[in-house]
């Protein structure tokens, strides 16, 4: 009997340690460095660097959620290029991502009212989540897009996303 309990604990103890392995969850990125091979490729139009204010206060992405975070956006108003990947506090990825949401809602909406390129390219703009980390791209060539390019670009866009967080 103290045989079948010991193999049984053993047992035990090697499923949990296979499932403490198992997932991408603790993936850890550097998130510059992921965002800089991003616009190396897919580049932003007159970039600025995203700050807390513009996590705030333009993206109301709340910074008690944000671990650490890297990103451009364009400083033009009539574009909408955004690369963006944040590392968010444990268990708040999901607050995260529902602000990065909002944020391309916005942007569509926004841009619905003057140009239609922009506009398309918010719309199909990529959250893609990893355990704890996001990456928001929002980019593409406009006038790809009103060639009527934009699926072969957000299909580019994903490859290369899953190329840099694989």
């Amino acid at each position: 009997m103290k045989k079948v309990f010991t193999l049984a604990m053993v047992l035990c103890l090697c499923l949990a340690l296979l499932a403490g392995c198992g997932g991408d969850s603790n993936h850890s990125y550097d998130v510059k460095s992921v965002v800089d091979q991003f616009v190396e490729s897919y580049p932003v139009s007159m970039p600025g660097e995203i700050n807390d204010d513009t996590l705030q206060d333009l993206m109301q992405i709340d910074l008690e959620n944000v671990e650490e975070y890297y990103g451009y956006r364009c400083m033009a108003n009539d574009n909408v290029d955004t690369v963006l990947m944040i590392k968010a506090k444990a268990g708040s990825a999901d607050a995260v991502k529902e602000a990065l949401e909002a944020y391309r809602d916005n942007m569509e909406a926004s841009c619905n009212m003057y140009n239609d390129a922009e506009a398309t390219k918010a719309k199909n703009a990529l959250i893609t989540v990893k355990g704890d980390y996001l990456l928001l791209t929002m980019s593409g060539d406009s006038a790809e897009i009103e060639a009527g390019k934009m699926e072969t670009i957000k299909a580019d866009i994903q490859k290369k996303v899953d190329e840099l967080l694989k």
